[in-house]
């Protein structure tokens, strides 16, 4: 069926809304985009060339490791528990893993964290010492499954829930429609507060804005004048809107993301396509003070 529904939407091609929904957190590069080609299906189409296509009411949680999603992970839930293939996200957390197929016994390493669990029970050994992990390590269709939140506890990296939302500001899930687990490292690294990621957005939209204002043809027309005095005074009086696992989120010209572990702004648009774009791309300039005030 699946199969049938893409053959069938290349058909229909020519009408496909298009959204980029979600930017690599230190590239600022487009991962994924999410193409809307049947009334039935979304097809969710990966930098890395890779297609995951899901029934318009199906759910599939998303992970998000190091602000980079990593396609087609499946999450499992077990037990009110969730599990991730240890393969998917060991290398980019910088982990070693000791183990075969076939074998009982893993050995997970970082810096001076040892983890050995056995495949089936819920106890693991950190560095000599007997802990619990919530629910057992699993194995199911040959690949390792893990509890993230021990993963984490026993790592020290961050773990956040961003739900999918109708209502409230968290516009990472409401484009991907799907809830989603980040798992983040470096969280003993000073992350940023609200206060100095409002003043690093700020600092950017203040310059956007001013080489905005000095093309000069907006600036020279009356008309338009109170409509810049609106763009300034929304950068003045940015405000919190949200927070989700990695990002402060604010009010502005548009709404702000602000990477709370490196920095990079940004930004979310609205109209026939929605997207999350860095704050520093081409065209960026126009797609926050422009569009939607000046034009379309």
């Amino acid at each position: 069926m699946k199969r049938f529904i893409k053959m069938l939407s290349i058909g229909v091609l020519f009408s496909s809304l298009c959204m980029s929904v979600f930017a690599e957190a230190r590239q600022g590069n487009p991962v994924v985009k999410r193409t809307l080609k049947l009334s039935t299906a979304d097809e969710y189409i990966f930098s890395n060339g890779e297609i995951l296509t899901l029934d318009r009411d199906e759910k599939h949680i998303f992970l998000v490791v190091n602000g980079t999603i990593i396609p087609n992970a499946t999450v499992k839930v077990v037990d009110g528990y969730s599990l991730v293939p240890l393969n998917m996200i060991s290398e980019e957390l910088g982990m070693q893993v000791k183990w075969q197929k076939g074998d009982s016994n893993i050995i997970i390493e970082k810096g001076k964290t040892s983890v050995r669990a056995i495949v089936g029970e819920r106890k693991a050994k950190v560095n000599g010492q007997e802990t619990n992990c919530g629910t057992a390590v699993t194995i199911l269709n040959d690949t390792l499954y893990v509890p993230i939140r021990f993963i984490a506890q026993m790592f020290s990296f961050s773990l956040g829930y961003i739900p999918y939302t109708v209502e409230g500001i968290e516009p990472i899930s409401q484009a991907l429609k799907n809830p989603i687990i980040t798992i983040d490292e470096n969280t003993t690294e000073k992350v940023l507060t609200e206060e100095e990621a409002k003043a690093i957005a700020k600092k950017q939209l203040t310059e956007k804005y001013n080489q905005f204002v000095s093309t000069g043809y907006y600036a020279e027309v009356s008309t338009y004048k109170k409509t810049l005095s609106q763009l300034q005074g929304s950068i003045n009086q940015m405000s919190v809107q949200g927070k989700t696992s990695r990002y402060w989120i604010f009010s502005g010209p548009k709404t702000i993301l602000v990477d709370e572990y490196n920095g990079n702004v940004f930004f979310l648009g609205y109209g026939y396509t929605t997207f999350i774009h860095s704050i520093n791309e081409d065209k960026s300039i126009f797609q926050i003070f422009g569009s939607g005030y000046f034009a379309g």
